[in-house]
């Protein structure tokens, strides 16, 4: 009785210590700064899409999915906003994506319907 108990206490000591700890975690803060002169954008977010629309006429969309455990983020991946890789470390854990002409320049007109 006494081996059993014994070893009951080796196998919970056993998983105990076996178990796997959850990755540090850490604060970020994500922002878009808008570059292009005269369009202010607006954002939807969902959990694998970004609609920017620019002033109710022009659109893109970044968005990702995940197939067979690998991350497909949409084209162009430079610029894509769900990429940590894209913003710019501006210190204190704040990181910055900037909108550019070039971004408004290859959003896609939408005339006012920019969010169907």
């Amino acid at each position: 009785m006494r081996r059993l108990k014994f070893l009951g206490l080796v196998i919970i000591l056993i998983l105990s210590f076996s178990c796997v700890t959850e990755a540090d975690m850490w604060e970020r803060t994500y922002q878009i700064k808008n570059n292009p002169e005269n369009d202010i954008p607006t954002i939807s977010f969902s959990y694998t899409r970004f609609i920017i629309v620019f002033s109710n006429s022009r659109k893109t969309t970044h968005s990702f999915d995940v197939e067979d455990n690998n991350v497909i983020f949409s084209e162009p991946t430079d610029r894509n906003l769900f990429r940590g890789g894209n913003y710019i470390d501006i210190g204190n854990d704040n990181y910055e994506f900037v909108l550019t002409q070039e971004d408004y320049d290859n959003a896609i007109p939408c005339d006012g319907d920019c969010l169907d």
